[in-house]
């Protein structure tokens, strides 16, 4: 069964909900590195997080063409990656 890969790319765009719960809106950015096995429920995923750390959760959701074209979400896809871009750098190392 290969469902828990057909649905998300590589560094996609995403959000996700450490802890969801009933009626929240509006999960935290992060990008889609794979599927986590072996950890939690099935389908779930590791999340790269704005800090450079990674997470695995089971509530993830594409960021939208849509929503990509919002001027809002423009301005956090663009501080997500200065801020990993800064967290990772091999400077800090």
């Amino acid at each position: 069964d290969i469902s828990e890969w057909a649905d998300f790319g590589f560094y996609d765009y995403v959000w996700f909900w450490d802890a969801p719960k009933l009626g929240e809106k509006g999960g935290k950015l992060g990008r889609w590195l794979g599927v986590s096995h072996r950890i939690g429920s099935p389908m779930c995923y590791w999340i790269l997080k704005k800090n450079g750390q990674i997470t695995s959760c089971t509530t993830v959701q594409h960021v939208t063409d849509q929503e990509k074209s919002t001027q809002a979400v423009q301005r956090q896809l663009t501080e997500f990656d200065v801020s990993v871009n800064a967290r990772l750098n091999d400077e800090n190392f």
